[in-house]
């Protein structure tokens, strides 16, 4: 079997922030732990790691909005074309 994986190396400094839906948080918590265990193996500092918690997935998008208009959290621009793609990734999500 071949086996091809990458090698992805934070710098440390990065600032993640996941945002979870409490409900069936059976399966969500773990893939929380998972997100989190890959952030830390990849380099990232647990200090930058922020946990934003949600009633359930259809928050989600809300969450999202609000963290980013509070400055909370941000998306650098070159992972989006335009700022209309925010719009319709968050829009997409309700």
């Amino acid at each position: 079997m071949n086996i091809i994986e990458g090698n992805l190396k934070l710098k440390g400094d990065e600032k993640i922030a996941i945002i979870n839906g409490r409900f069936n948080h059976i399966i969500t918590d773990r893939l929380v732990e998972g997100a989190k265990d890959s952030f830390l193996r990849h380099g990232g500092n647990e200090e930058n790691l922020d946990l934003i918690l949600v009633p359930g997935a259809f928050e989600i998008p809300f969450a999202l909005e609000k963290a980013l208009a509070s400055g909370f959290v941000e998306i650098p621009q070159s992972a989006l074309k335009s700022d209309e793609d925010l719009i319709k990734w968050i829009e997409s999500g309700a």
